[in-house]
């Protein structure tokens, strides 16, 4: 693909995900608020609680493939493996989700005891539904954003998500309690559901159109590349799920039981708002830049391309954020000085999205690692997140210090391993020549 191609799509497709996304946040935060507001405390906890248990599951067990796959396709493309590698991956994925329903089942049954929310069977069996067919559909999804064909998924998840709005306004309206998070969780499968089946099928055709123009190449190499493949998938699990426990779908859960509901719904209302300000970069970026990087790493001086399309999109991103923290800034002091908000509660929304949107400014230099499979380097850097974890939920410290100095230490210390990636990144690719690193990135920059 050549480079103006390449920017084509990756342009194009970043237009598609900011379609969806602002979509998708906007039924999202309004669904939010209107349930905050409406319902009762411990109905709002059951709703949100339930959505963090569910998606932070199908993360853990993703296994590392929102990453991989982006990753990989372009060389199971270029074989005519591609329809292969879809549905092998698609039924292994399937069979896992599967096998883990029992073990789903009982952990959440154990997690809303322990929270003491107020479910009901119906709740525990529609929400290990909606967990089997979220799996599929973020694998499906995948395989449409690693070919930035990011608009016919943007279309259809559109469509039902519309129809979805819709229905989930009445179910409020004509719904309390329990058996309204029941219907609003029925109807996240039945739409899920369809999306997946529709985009199952229109995949199929899509990707046998590129099988069928290379079956010369089938055959070669195929063991070394899928063990490529896992190799890269098991170190993107470890990556994403280190980083998901201090994400609002653990740290919800986690506050609520230490803290009581009050804080866990507070810290809930207090990162939506963040999310709703910072979350558009992360989702319309999506995976893209996974997949820039992909294409770009095969072009002859790949260091050189690398180091200028990191550089640029940091850059580019860096434009888009500081207006728009610098603003919300302003806005927050603004209303504290005219004694609408609580100073508390704005110190903490302002270290979340500033810890964010530093996080969002250098994430290519993290894809730049992980594309180029330098996974002691990624290791090294997270180091010291992982000292704090491990400190975080072996000690009682959150009791100790409360919900503002704990989100002062996690956003603390994950801003320490980004820099430490950004360090490592800029020396093994963007400065130095790979026969020109220091000691200690030579000894770490490849497996």
């Amino acid at each position: 693909m050549n480079k103006a191609l390449l920017h084509k799509k990756f342009t194009h497709s970043l237009q598609w995900n900011a379609i969806f996304y602002f979509a998708n946040k906007a039924f999202i935060t309004i669904l939010t608020f209107l349930l905050f507001y409406r319902e009762k405390s411990a109905i709002f906890s059951l709703w949100a609680n339930t959505n963090s248990f569910i998606f932070i599951f199908s993360l853990w067990f993703d296994c590392g493939l929102r990453k991989s796959i982006p990753r990989y396709c372009v060389e199971f493309k270029k074989k005519g493996l591609l329809q292969q590698f879809f549905m092998v991956i698609f039924i292994i994925k399937a069979a896992i989700f599967l096998i883990l329903i029992p073990f789903f089942f009982i952990t959440a049954k154990i997690f809303f005891q322990t929270l003491a929310l107020p479910y009901t069977q119906k709740i525990l069996f529609t929400a290990t539904a909606l967990f089997l067919i979220e799996g599929s559909n973020n694998c499906i999804k995948q395989f449409y954003h690693a070919h930035f064909w990011n608009k016919w998924h943007t279309i259809i998840s559109t469509g039902g998500l519309c129809i979805e709005s819709i229905i989930s306004s009445l179910i409020i309206f004509l719904f309390h309690g329990k058996e309204m998070v029941f219907y609003l969780l029925l109807l996240q499968v039945i739409m899920r559901t369809l999306i997946t089946i529709t985009s199952f099928i229109i995949l199929r055709i899509k990707t046998a159109h590129f099988d069928n123009e290379l079956q010369e190449a089938k055959g070669k190499n195929t063991y070394i590349l899928y063990h490529k493949f896992i190799r890269h998938s098991l170190m993107m699990w470890f990556s994403n799920t280190i980083k998901s426990l201090t994400e609002r779908n653990v740290l919800l859960p986690f506050l609520t039981m230490i803290l009581g509901v009050a804080q866990g719904n507070l810290y809930k209302m207090i990162n939506d708002m963040v999310l709703l300000f910072h979350r558009p970069y992360i989702k319309i970026i999506g995976s893209s830049d996974t997949l820039l990087f992909t294409h770009l790493a095969e072009y002859k001086n790949k260091e050189k391309r690398l180091t200028i399309s990191c550089v640029k999109l940091s850059t580019q991103i860096a434009r888009c954020c500081i207006p728009l923290f610098v603003f919300v800034v302003l806005l927050s002091f603004g209303k504290f000085f005219m004694g609408k908000s609580d100073f508390y509660v704005i110190s903490i929304f302002l270290i979340i999205l500033s810890a964010r949107f530093i996080e969002t400014i250098v994430s290519p230099y993290e894809r730049l690692l992980e594309v180029m499979q330098s996974y002691r380097l990624l290791i090294t850097a997270y180091t010291p997140y992982i000292g704090m974890i491990l400190i975080l939920f072996s000690f009682p410290i959150v009791s100790l210090i409360g919900l503002f100095l704990t989100l002062v230490l996690i956003h603390f210390v994950r801003l320490v391993s980004l820099f430490l990636i950004v360090l490592f990144s800029r020396e093994a690719f963007l400065e130095k020549s790979k026969n020109n690193l220091s000691p200690l990135l030579s000894s770490l920059k490849g497996w």
